[in-house]
């Protein structure tokens, strides 16, 4: 059994061209399944090579999980943001849930399920504290991701200021259609009554 397990271990993998093709187009899809553009999954796509790149580095460095989703998470966050300071209209939110989805420990979770219903509750736990330390790295970023949309909605929200202009007193040799930046002009109703006004009025 160790010497078949050596064997597994030993076989070739896919290449490094594939992997981080394979890791853009999961979060290319998962974003447009979250709802986002097709720009927005273009945009995603960096973020999928992103979590590639950061996983196999971190991995050699031999990190643990939690840094390791931490670091990613953050990553992958960088795209949509330079892509929203150069002016381009992202969904922010769209394309940071398609790229963390390849972060979610959903083989963890269902061994987990396994774990419980098999009776080994001691695995379970221990499997069960592995992906709440994920699942907290990844809430760490995406607390940080909700103020950063907060901030970044609230600089692109122009204040309108809107001008009215109440005439107590009306000045039949001026011509108030010539007055700029007024949104509104308010007129006492007693002109209304007085013949004398209606051309400077109409």
């Amino acid at each position: 059994a160790n010497r078949r397990l050596r064997q597994v271990m030993e076989e070739p993998t896919y290449p490094w061209q594939v992997s981080y093709l394979a890791h853009a187009m999961v979060a290319f899809f998962f974003t447009l399944f979250f709802g986002g553009t097709l720009l927005d999954a273009l945009v995603a796509i960096p973020c999928g090579m992103a979590v590639k790149f950061t996983v196999f580095r971190m991995k050699r460095l031999r990190a643990n999980a939690f840094f390791t989703n931490l670091l990613a998470a953050a990553l992958l966050t960088c795209s949509p943001l330079l892509a929203i300071a150069a002016g381009l209209n992202v969904n922010l939110d769209a394309v940071i849930i398609g790229g963390i989805m390849l972060l979610v420990p959903g083989v963890a979770i269902t061994n987990v399920m396994r774990d419980v219903l098999s009776g080994d509750f001691l695995t379970a736990v221990t499997r069960l504290a592995e992906v709440l330390i994920v699942a907290m790295a990844l809430c760490t970023t995406g607390c940080g991701k909700e103020e950063n949309t907060e901030n970044q909605e609230n600089n692109q929200t122009e204040i309108e200021h809107k001008i009215c202009l109440l005439l107590n007193i009306l000045n039949t040799d001026f011509d108030y259609s010539n007055l700029e930046n007024i949104d509104k002009l308010y007129i006492p109703l007693k002109y209304f009554s007085l013949k004398s006004y209606l051309s400077s009025i109409y």
